[in-house]
C-alpha cells in the first residue's frame, strides 16, 4: 500500500510545474482596481510643489527659500505611499479552513477522515490563514498541494468516490488497456468540470493542455501493464486540478 501512496520524483515535480503555471493562469486574470483619492484639498497639492518651509518638522530641507530644480516635484510630507493609498484588489485567497472544507466537499472524502485531519492538523501552520492575496506565499501553495494530494489518494483508492467524478473508466485495467485519445481527454476534461469553477474559453484550453502534457509526463517510465499506474495518473489529475489556483481563490 505504501508504494501506491508514493508518487515517483518525475510525478511530483511534473505536479508542481503543472500547479505552478495554473496559478499563474489564475492570477494573470485578477483585476486589479486603481483608485485616485478625491478628497486631497487644493491646499494639498499646492503643497506637493514647493519645498518645505523653515517650520517643517518633516525632516525636509529646512533652507529657507529652498525650490527644486524644474521639472522635479516635491512630494506631500507624510502622505500615505501609493500602494496602500491607490491600489485595491478585487480577489481573495480561501484560508486554511476554507480550503480544507472545499477539498472535502469536492472529492467526498469525509472531513473527520482521521488519516486526513492527521495530515490536515501537521499542514495548517503552512496553509494561508486569511483571505488576502497579497500575503500568499509559495509555501502556501506547497501546502496546499499536499493536502489536495492526500484527498486524492483517498478518493481514487476508494471506489464509490472515483466513479462520481470518472464513472466510466475501468480503474482495474492496466494503462495499455483503458488509456488512449478519447479515454485521456475524457478524464482531464472530468477533473477539470469536478474540481474547478467555470473557466472562460481561453482558460479552459489553456488548462487541458497543460494537463495533457502532465498526463503523459505521467505516464513516461512508468509500468503500462499494471492498474497501479492508472490510478497514479488519475490521481496526478485530481492533484494538479484540486490544488491549483482556481480551485483555492474566493
Amino acid at each position: 500500500m505504501n508504494e501506491e501512496k508514493t508518487l515517483p520524483n518525475g510525478v511530483r515535480i511534473a505536479i508542481a510545474i503543472t500547479t505552478l503555471v495554473s496559478v499563474l493562469i489564475a492570477f494573470n486574470q485578477c483585476t486589479v482596481d486603481k483608485t485616485t483619492n478625491t478628497k486631497r484639498s487644493t491646499a494639498s497639492t499646492s503643497s506637493s510643489t514647493a519645498a518645505p518651509s523653515t517650520n517643517t518638522t518633516d525632516g525636509g530641507d529646512t533652507t529657507s527659500g529652498a525650490t527644486l530644480p524644474d521639472g522635479l516635484v516635491m512630494p506631500p510630507m507624510n502622505a500615505p505611499t501609493a500602494e496602500s493609498e491607490l491600489d485595491t484588489i478585487d480577489v481573495g485567497v480561501k484560508d486554511f479552513e476554507q480550503i480544507y472544507q472545499s477539498m472535502a466537499t469536492l472529492t467526498g472524502v469525509g472531513p473527520s477522515d482521521p488519516t486526513i485531519m492527521g495530515v490536515y492538523k501537521d499542514l495548517t501552520v503552512q496553509m494561508p490563514v486569511d483571505n488576502n492575496a497579497k500575503s500568499f506565499l509559495p509555501a502556501n501553495q506547497v501546502a496546499i498541494t499536499k493536502l489536495a494530494a492526500e484527498f486524492c489518494e483517498k478518493m481514487v483508492e476508494t471506489q464509490t468516490l472515483r466513479v462520481v467524478v470518472w464513472p466510466t473508466i475501468n480503474f482495474t485495467q492496466t494503462p495499455a488497456q483503458v488509456f488512449n485519445a478519447t479515454s485521456k481527454q475524457l478524464i482531464i476534461n472530468q477533473a477539470i468540470a469536478k474540481f474547478m469553477p467555470p473557466l472562460d474559453s481561453t482558460t479552459q484550453v489553456l488548462t487541458f493542455n497543460e494537463l495533457s502534457k502532465l498526463f503523459d509526463d505521467l505516464l513516461s517510465g512508468e509500468v503500462l501493464t499494471s492498474s497501479v499506474t492508472t490510478r497514479k495518473v488519475v490521481k496526478g489529475m485530481c492533484i494538479s486540478t484540486l490544488a491549483s489556483a482556481h480551485a483555492t481563490l474566493l
